[in-house]
């Protein structure tokens, strides 16, 4: 899952939402591994593992326009 935070796009944990990776504009991964080692609000580790993905059309750099 990718996030913004702080004004610079994350790779995060699709399970408990911690920061794994930055990313740089126009990123693509496949078949990076991650493990996230994160501490869940009930005191518990997370563990995830799994695949990073991120492909060009699931995050965008433009900042999101607001109804008018």
């Amino acid at each position: 899952m990718v996030k913004e935070v702080d004004g610079r796009w994350w790779y995060c944990c699709p399970r408990c939402g911690k920061k794994l990776n930055p990313l740089r504009a126009g990123a693509v991964c496949r078949g990076v591994l991650a493990r996230c080692r994160g501490v869940r609000r009930d005191g518990s580790r997370c563990g995830w593992e799994g695949e990073m993905v991120v492909e060009p059309g699931d995050w965008t750099l433009e900042q999101p326009s607001l109804p008018a």
